[in-house]
């Protein structure tokens, strides 16, 4: 998991790093850069937030 400041989460398919403004909200939909699988914020804190693989 990473801060949800400004910076990256990793995708959960390919383990790239897809950036983050900071401001996204949970359930936002983002594509990862490199393998372009949908993925969903999910927010488990108001300091931790990781993707998941939106199927």
């Amino acid at each position: 998991m990473a801060s949800r400041r400004s910076g990256y989460l990793t995708c959960p398919m390919c383990d790239a790093e897809v950036p983050v403004d900071g401001d996204e909200k949970p359930g936002d939909e983002v594509f990862c850069p490199y393998c372009e699988t949908p993925l969903s914020l999910k927010i488990v804190s108001d300091e931790e937030a990781y993707f998941e693989e939106d199927i």
